[in-house]
């Protein structure tokens, strides 16, 4: 999806990620209506969505960089339903540390404390952990000093693929 400034854009992939409320039109996916009214309904059927804002409304500020990355996708580091793993959380972490050269000292870092490049990366991370059909963005690379070397290999499909294919 593509548009310029005041074209809405923003607000379509909000509504798609159930970030805001639609009172008509329908989301159809491979043959199938979707209803999304919640974030956690588009995360279970496979859409992800890195948002404009990356401080305000993408990073949880005061949380570690494991955190962050595994917060969508926590149900799959479960041991008995009940209790986390932390193991292969760190896993997770160390993996895209690994692919994405996210410069942190420890996984338990704030992320906040991050770069906004390598902040955008833990949540590239995040919804890369979570391996979703669609991953939707609008202005990833604004304001972050990446941004130059990003544009041409982040909206590329096979940069997707290479990334979840290390994995």
């Amino acid at each position: 999806m593509a548009g310029l400034v005041g074209a809405q854009r923003t607000e379509l992939m909000e509504g798609l990620f159930g970030l805001r409320s639609h009172t008509a039109g329908k989301i159809t996916y491979k043959g199938k209506e979707l209803k999304i009214n919640q974030p956690k309904d588009a995360i279970n059927n496979g859409i992800a969505m890195l948002t404009e804002d990356r401080r305000a409304t993408g990073i949880l500020g005061v949380l570690s960089i494991a955190d962050n990355v595994s917060i969508a996708s926590l149900n799959q580091y479960l041991i008995g339903g009940i209790m986390l793993d932390d193991g292969k959380i760190e896993q997770l972490v160390q993996d895209n540390v690994a692919k994405l050269s996210i410069k942190t000292p420890s996984s338990k870092t704030q992320i906040q404390s991050l770069s906004g490049g390598n902040q955008q990366k833990v949540l590239i991370s995040r919804w890369l952990a979570n391996d979703p059909d669609g991953l939707s963005w609008t202005s990833p690379t604004r304001g972050i000093a990446w941004a130059r070397s990003m544009r041409s290999t982040a909206s590329s499909p096979r940069w997707l693929s290479r990334a979840r294919a290390s994995s």
